[in-house]
C-alpha cells in the first residue's frame, strides 16, 4: 500500500477530515486535520494542521481564506490546539501563522537535511478559546 493511501486512511472525516480547494475542478490546494501522537489519548483534543497550496496560486490570499476556515471549524472536529510542524526556510508559512496567532512552540535546531540544506525543525501552535 502507497504512503499516501496510508495517509489518507488516517484522516477520518469526523475527527481528520482532509479538505480541497478547487478552481474549475481543478484541485488548487488543500489542507487537512492530522492526529498529532495517537496512541496518546491525552493528545486527542490536538491536531496537526497541514496545507499545500499550488505555487502558481501563492500570494492570492488563499492561505489566508484556508486558515479562517480550519479555525473556525477545529471546535466542530473536538480540537483545542492546533500544531504546525515546518522547516525554518518556510517563511510563508511562518507568516501565515503568526498573522493567526499561532507562536512557536519549538524548535529543533538543525535536524533535518532537506534536498541537502540542513534546517529547523519548528512546532508552531495555537491553543483556542
Amino acid at each position: 500500500m502507497s504512503r499516501r493511501k496510508i495517509w489518507f486512511d488516517h484522516h477520518h472525516p469526523k475527527d481528520y477530515p482532509i479538505y480541497v480547494c478547487l478552481l474549475k475542478d481543478e484541485i488548487i490546494g488543500w489542507f487537512s486535520f492530522s492526529a498529532y501522537r495517537p496512541q496518546k489519548r491525552a493528545l486527542a483534543q490536538v491536531a496537526e494542521v497541514s496545507y499545500f497550496i499550488k505555487s502558481d496560486f501563492h500570494g492570492q490570499k488563499l492561505g489566508t481564506h484556508m486558515m479562517e476556515f480550519i479555525l473556525q471549524i477545529a471546535p466542530s472536529h473536538n480540537k483545542k490546539h492546533l500544531i504546525a510542524i515546518l522547516l525554518d526556510k518556510n517563511a510563508a508559512s511562518i507568516k501565515l501563522l503568526t498573522k493567526f496567532n499561532f507562536k512557536e512552540w519549538g524548535r529543533m535546531p538543525s535536524i533535518l537535511n532537506f534536498e541537502g540544506e540542513i534546517c529547523d525543525h519548528l512546532y508552531y501552535g495555537l491553543s483556542l478559546g
